[in-house]
């Protein structure tokens, strides 16, 4: 039988099988449950339950602050969680949580262009362009053609040929179904014309293991932002260390 929120399990003969006994059978289970319901359960009401002893209050108190650490656990975790979205998209939602990642995450500075959403400016500490970058999310790996778009951003912008450029490139976004899937190296040649087009490539895997460097004390912004504008190639991570390879 249940009653409310309680199940209860009964071991009885079955009942005479006549109307009449079937019916007392059954009046007098359900008063005995009720009965036994009633011993077990003693509600307080709003009033009594205002009574507060000593040690009730410090339990309170102690629930109240795990609920609001719990809370701020809970949103600490989605904050992070956020970051990892470099790794699935594409388009202008690629653009927004990489900015989000570059900004909140490294604190970097970052100016978005308004007429090109791949675009972004990552200033120095003094407010001035440090590094030109470009966003992409493909579904393959790194063509010469994406660095050559970089570039192209370069000579738009009308800065000359070595200002560092970084291209920012979300590769392998359909059918990854993990994270060594998703780790496939640069081809050589691309990253020989990387170094050749004074373009840094870097993946957003690699982007998001940069965050857990700094995450873990191991670089800083400052660091971060003289990587960027000092080098060409790709910046590959690989564990707690940064590479800056040339050939691929």
């Amino acid at each position: 039988m249940i009653i409310a929120d309680s199940l209860f399990f009964i071991p009885c003969l079955l009942p005479d099988p006549r109307r009449e006994r079937k019916e007392e059978f059954f009046r007098l289970l359900s008063d005995a449950i009720v009965f036994c319901v009633k011993k077990l359960r003693v509600e307080l009401p709003s009033w009594a339950d205002n009574f507060l002893l000593p040690k009730e209050q410090a339990l309170l108190e102690e629930q109240s602050a795990l609920s609001a650490r719990l809370e701020a656990l809970e949103h600490e975790r989605e904050v992070l969680s956020k970051y990892k979205r470099v790794l699935v998209g594409d388009g202008d939602a690629l653009v927004d949580d990489t900015i989000n990642l570059l900004t909140n995450g490294l604190k970097l500075k970052i100016h978005a262009a308004d007429n090109f959403r791949e675009d972004i400016s990552i200033l120095d500490e003094n407010g001035q362009l440090a590094v030109l970058g470009e966003i992409k999310g493909k579904s393959g790996g790194v063509k010469r053609e994406y660095i050559n778009q970089a570039d192209s951003h370069r000579e738009r912008a009308k800065l000359p040929e070595d200002f560092p450029t970084l291209l920012i490139i979300n590769t392998h976004t359909r059918n990854t179904r993990t994270l060594q899937e998703k780790d496939q190296e640069i081809p050589s040649e691309q990253v020989k014309h990387a170094v050749k087009m004074n373009v840094l490539v870097l993946r957003t895997l690699d982007l998001l293991n940069l965050l857990a460097l700094v995450q873990k004390g191991r670089v800083t912004t400052a660091d971060i932002l003289e990587l960027l504008r000092s080098n060409a190639g790709w910046l590959r991570i690989i564990g707690d260390k940064i590479q800056i390879q040339k050939e691929g």
